[in-house]
């Protein structure tokens, strides 16, 4: 009798399992920099995945919450799907450079925070964008497909008050840069050497670039400093050469139009004034090309491409064209 009793109760549960659809709730996207693109996915994915993710399997559930944060989003989200009894919780991170959007998207369990699945996806905000929403959201339904998600029996709760201690930086690297990228410092100071001709006047391999860089606007920044080395006055490379013949030192400023990113690609032009031990003293209007890549919150690795392409002698008062090729390489740091 005992036997047929734990068969019953067993049956039971499993047709409690399986009549009862998983509960997902889907949460507000948390945008971290305001634009068109952004407004847009923020007023319309939700809606765009609640039609389309019709399923006997799931129960698809919105959640709308205030936040402040990134980490007070996550924390709000996951008390309120615990407060409601969801099974899992589908969280969205949205953020745009120029006029292309930028997703990240994370299926979690609130009662343990373990990633189900975690997708990142990129569109072009243009004429397309309803369809490429279209597409992401087949994408969650595809992944959403393939997963044997079950109904939790909701006793690990997580301690939010304890997680909400943590630093972002280690649950998520990447949600840390795009941070970094609406909110980073605007002061910059950087050291970078210089390879063959940065300077219209001195070939040299060995010379420093030092200074401060600030960042005027959401595309231009303009740049102060010093530069000082070693090499020889001469417009061609040789390796019988020596570079300690001539030393030189000067100063100089520039201004930049940069493409905000985690890989930020820039085109300027710098302002330069030379004094070399030759007694010779020169301006000259290098083009710069250069490209930084942001290594993890403040630490930047900055590489530079100039193209001197004349100068002016001030002591015999004439111009002089003068085209070159020089690359630095070096470090910044945010301040």
């Amino acid at each position: 009798m005992k036997k047929i009793n734990y068969i019953v109760c067993f049956l039971f549960l499993l047709f409690v399992a399986f009549s009862n659809p998983v509960i997902i709730g889907i949460a507000e996207p948390y945008i971290f920099n305001k634009t068109n693109g952004t407004l847009f996915i923020q007023n319309n994915i939700i809606f765009e995945l609640l039609t389309l993710l019709k399923s006997d399997q799931f129960e698809f559930s919105s959640i709308s919450t205030s936040a402040s944060s990134l980490n007070n989003y996550r924390i709000n989200n996951i008390q309120y799907a615990i407060s409601n009894n969801f099974d899992y919780l589908l969280l969205i991170e949205t953020y745009s450079i120029s006029n292309k959007i930028f997703m990240h998207i994370k299926l979690i369990d609130p009662y343990t925070n373990q990633n189900i699945f975690i997708k990142n996806f990129n569109i072009e905000f243009d004429i397309k964008v309803n369809e490429a929403i279209g597409i992401i959201s087949s994408n969650i339904i595809y992944e959403l497909s393939n997963l044997t998600l079950k109904i939790k029996q909701k006793k690990n709760i997580v301690d939010v008050n304890k997680e909400e201690k943590k630093d972002i930086k280690n649950n998520d690297i990447i949600s840390d840069l795009l941070i970094m990228l609406n909110n980073y410092p605007k002061n910059e100071i950087f050291f970078m050497n210089g390879f063959f001709k940065n300077n219209s006047e001195v070939f040299s391999l060995f010379n420093l670039y030092t200074g401060y860089s600030r960042y005027i606007s959401d595309g231009f920044f303009f740049d102060v400093g010093f530069f000082g080395g070693f090499g020889t006055i001469s417009n061609e490379f040789s390796f019988e050469s020596s570079y300690f013949n001539d030393a030189f030192v000067g100063m100089f400023s520039g201004l930049h139009f940069y493409i905000k990113g985690i890989i930020e690609p820039n085109l300027g032009a710098r302002l330069e004034l030379t004094y070399t031990s030759r007694n010779n003293v020169s301006l000259s209007i290098p083009i710069d090309l250069g490209i930084k890549f942001f290594i993890y919150k403040k630490n930047i690795i900055r590489i530079n491409t100039s193209f001197p392409l004349n100068s002016y002698d001030i002591l015999n008062n004439k111009w002089e064209k003068k085209i070159s090729l020089g690359i630095m390489v070096g470090y910044g740091f945010k301040i």
